[in-house]
Order: C-alpha cells, then sequence, then structure tokens
C-alpha cells in the first residue's frame, strides 16, 4: 500500500492548530522511503531494519502477515523485542475520507511521540501500536 497521501494528511494535522505548537517542541525529522536510501520494492524487513538503525519510528498502514519478511513476522521476531513501535494506522483509507478520524489518529500519535520522546523505552517490546488507540 502507497501511504504517501495518508502521511501528508496526518503531517498537515500534526503541524497545524493545536497540535501545531506541540509538533515544533518535539523537534522531530521526517523521512520518506527515498530519504533512508530505500525503495518502493524494498521488502518490509529492509524498511523495519532501517528505521530501526536510523532511530526512526515507522508509520504504516494494516498489513498482514505475508511470509518471513513481512512486517507482523519481522516485529515479532525473538531479537526484535526492545526496539521502536511501529505504528499502524488501522483504516488508512478512512484517513483521507474522515476528517474526524484522521484528527484522531494525529492526536493519539502525537500524544504517543511524546510519550515516547520523554521514554525512549515506553513501548519498548510493544512491536506494533495500532492507531486510533482508543476505540
Amino acid at each position: 500500500m502507497n501511504f504517501e497521501g495518508h502521511l501528508r494528511r496526518l503531517l498537515y494535522l500534526l503541524k497545524s492548530g493545536d497540535r501545531g505548537s506541540a509538533w515544533q517542541v518535539l523537534q522531530l525529522t521526517v523521512a520518506e522511503f527515498a530519504d533512508l536510501g530505500l525503495m518502493r520494492e524494498s521488502s518490509d524487513r529492509d524498511v523495519w531494519n532501517t528505521c530501526q538503525r536510523e532511530g526512526f519510528v515507522l508509520l504504516t498502514g494494516n498489513r498482514n502477515h505475508d511470509g518471513s519478511d513481512s512486517l507482523e513476522a519481522v516485529i515479532f521476531e525473538p531479537d526484535a523485542i526492545g526496539f521502536l513501535p511501529v505504528f499502524t494506522v488501522s483504516d488508512p483509507d478512512r484517513v483521507l475520507a474522515d476528517r474526524l478520524y484522521a484528527e484522531r489518529i494525529a492526536d493519539d500519535l502525537l500524544l504517543a511521540l511524546i510519550d515516547l520522546g520523554f521514554d525512549e523505552t515506553y513501548f519498548a517490546g510493544a512491536g506494533r501500536i495500532y492507531l486510533p488507540r482508543h476505540g
């Protein structure tokens, strides 16, 4: 799934209004595949490993467990415990179609990133955090 349009919408929401101030304080860097030397065809394993090595959390749509290199398989390998979590949007299409849903995702992601900023071990071992986090 191409998540670029979804990311643009979420970034717009994160950088505007009341969220914008918190976003500025966090001073986060957003990187897309090309920024990290990845191609669209890169395996989930390569994407996850690159994000972990470079210190980026991964934001993605809901992905399936399709083989040993799938994101689901990689996240839950025994040696993956304690790494940065993957934030997964439960219903990516709804981000584009439903502004209130997109705002819930932006709020939950921002709060999670704040938690992670205060304590980088906050989500240790969680593997995957689904957004929205509540309901």
